[in-house]
């Protein structure tokens, strides 16, 4: 008995280990008791959820398959109470910044080399993994964000963190900014950065004077004095360095803009492509 639980903790804890990365990459957080949960919820999947699952398919040919349903229904519950448990007890996660997309595929590249590997050549996949690692605690993220609709915006402060420029709009996208970001506040409890009027928003940056215009009546005198100008109107300016206006963010569907001297602009549409699905 002893062995079996040992043998689940082992493979708990390096399948852990495996997907942490991943784990970063896409959701920002690291689990702290998955191997907690694991040795908690596997009793339950191997003794109830798969022998019912199992029953379930054989019965349907004979419409007997409702009461290994309902079980099934029942197991499954007790295994995501037991899920919930585990994530409400203290420090159960972490919140985190999204790992860089290099630091996951140095990572990946590493860890595949350690287990392919099997003299001591193997060991040379620790290099890939410390670059990853150096990469992961060197990577900053975007110096300003902006929303598919233009009016949702969030501005790095000089203590590195987001602040909103106005009230947000797209209290989603805002969330999944402060998400990725490794920041746990919310969205509804953070203070605006700027000065703000009826006409718009006024930010000094390193890159200049961003403004957020939010009337088109406003757009003559904005469109003289930004550096970066974001509208949800149509706006044809001349002068700013860079313009995204209301047809150009819904195109992009969200910008991402580091204060480099040419300005190193990243969208979501330029990630993933001119796609039928995404048009």
């Amino acid at each position: 008995m002893l062995a079996r639980v040992r043998g689940v903790f082992v493979t708990s804890a390096v399948a852990s280990l495996a997907t942490l990365p991943f784990a970063l990459f896409h959701f920002g957080r690291a689990a702290h008791y998955a191997v907690l949960s694991n040795l908690l919820t596997m009793p339950v999947v191997g003794l109830a959820v798969m022998p019912f699952a199992a029953l379930s398919v054989v019965a349907m040919p004979f419409g007997l398959e409702a009461w290994p349903l309902t079980a099934l229904s029942w197991s499954i519950g007790v295994m995501i109470a037991m899920g919930r448990s585990v994530a409400t007890l203290p420090g159960a996660a972490t919140a985190s910044a999204a790992l860089p997309l290099a630091a996951l595929l140095l990572l990946t590249l590493g860890g595949l080399w350690l287990m392919l590997w099997r003299n001591r050549k193997r060991w040379l996949g620790l290099l890939p993994m410390l670059a990853a690692v150096i990469v992961a605690l060197t990577a900053r993220g975007p110096d300003l964000l902006v929303g598919g609709d233009a009016a949702t915006v969030a501005l790095r402060a000089a203590d590195g963190r987001l602040y909103f420029v106005g009230a947000p709009k797209e209290r989603f996208a805002g969330r999944e900014w402060l998400r990725r970001d490794g920041d746990v506040r919310q969205v509804e409890d953070m203070p605006g950065i700027g000065k703000c009027d009826g006409l718009g928003c006024v930010v000094r940056t390193q890159a200049g004077l961003v403004v957020l215009s939010r009337r088109p009546d406003g757009l003559a005198e904005d469109c003289a004095r930004a550096a970066i100008l974001i509208s949800a109107a149509s706006a044809k300016c001349a002068g700013p360095r860079l313009v995204i206006d209301g047809g150009r963010a819904a195109h992009d569907q969200g910008t991402a803009i580091r204060f480099t001297p040419e300005l190193k602009i990243e969208t979501v549409r330029g990630w993933r492509g001119e796609r039928p699905w995404v048009r």
